[in-house]
């Protein structure tokens, strides 16, 4: 008969943190389900550092102290149906994909000098890291279970397809005066495909057989 239910969650704190979920199942002679998911989190806090770096004829110190967060961001939707082709054969197709991005901001005030140097600098440094990607994967597996649940052929394939981006910027600056800084880039689209087969007979209670085989084929510019 006609099966519908489902189940939601929902999540908040501090700091713009919040998220939540849903999933529903249906089964009508099959069984299909379907979800959706976001959650935002952000950790805020105060960074200090000393280093201390020993040269050949003295010492270099550089300080700092400021403020810094990190923070991510997720959605993904997610489906499957699974077909009972007879009874002992079942057939499974499913998606997953999303997007997801995530970063660092940092805000600290430098002051650097050294035993060899009478010059004591001061200057802010600001940095901003962020990475934000797609993805999907499509699988599907076949299972063919015999006289005993521990006596099943298991075949599946799946197909995974990702591109991820990251920037990064940084910035030294005194006297609103930018004097220093750095900016880069990457890219790394990959596409990936498994696949695999394995075979499982029980001899006895104490030992049993196996057998399989699995391929991947990864491509990556990452």
């Amino acid at each position: 008969g006609q099966e519908l239910s489902g189940i939601f969650n929902a999540n908040a704190g501090t700091y713009d943190t919040y998220g939540g979920n849903f999933l529903i199942n249906y089964q009508d002679g099959f069984k299909l389900n379907f979800g959706l998911d976001y959650n935002q989190r952000y950790f805020p806090g105060d960074q200090t550092q000393n280093n201390i770096y020993y040269l050949d004829n003295g010492t270099s110190t550089i300080n700092s102290s400021g403020e810094i967060e990190r923070g991510r961001k997720s959605f993904e939707g997610r489906a499957g149906i699974e077909f009972s082709l007879s009874d002992i054969d079942i057939l499974n197709f499913a998606f997953r994909g999303g997007k997801r991005n995530g970063g660092m901001t940092s805000n600290q005030n430098y002051n650097q000098y050294s035993t060899i140097d009478s010059v004591n600098l001061n200057y802010d440094g600001v940095s901003d890291r962020t990475r934000e990607g797609t993805y999907f994967i499509l699988n599907s597996n076949y299972t063919r279970t015999f006289h005993s649940p521990s006596h099943q052929l298991l075949a599946e394939i799946v197909f995974s397809k990702q591109n991820s981006d990251e920037f990064t910027t940084t910035s030294e600056i005194q006297d609103d005066v930018q004097f220093s800084g750095r900016k880069t880039t990457e890219s790394g689209p990959s596409t990936d495909f498994r696949g695999k087969i394995d075979y499982t007979l029980p001899i006895n209670d104490m030992s049993k057989f196996e057998a399989g085989y699995q391929g991947e084929l990864e491509l990556s510019d990452e």
